[in-house]
């Protein structure tokens, strides 16, 4: 892994779901911070805003080249101030 890449959470543990982290959930990586742990901030995928910014094993991330498309859906619409192009700049859609 390295910086800037484009990770998933496959793991349910408590010790990341006490930072409103879950399973499924998309973050970039910042950098490696001990041997198979890394920093990782975690954002809502439609708003850009931080959920957290926390140290992640190895075996819990998921590297991805985009977001899939299965794990899109439109959850804003025009009345929350988005409209579908926001979603293209966010995120690299196959």
């Amino acid at each position: 892994m390295k910086q800037y890449d484009l990770v998933e959470l496959i793991s349910d543990k408590d010790k990341y779901k006490k930072f409103g982290v879950k399973k499924g959930d998309f973050g970039a990586v910042i950098e490696k911070v001990d041997s198979g742990k890394y920093q990782v901030i975690f954002s809502e995928f439609y708003t850009g805003k931080d959920i957290a910014d926390i140290i992640v094993d190895e075996e819990d991330l998921l590297v991805h080249d985009f977001v899939p498309k299965e794990n899109i859906h439109l959850k804003i619409s025009k009345k929350d101030g988005f409209s579908p192009s926001f979603l293209c700049m966010k995120s690299k859609i196959p």
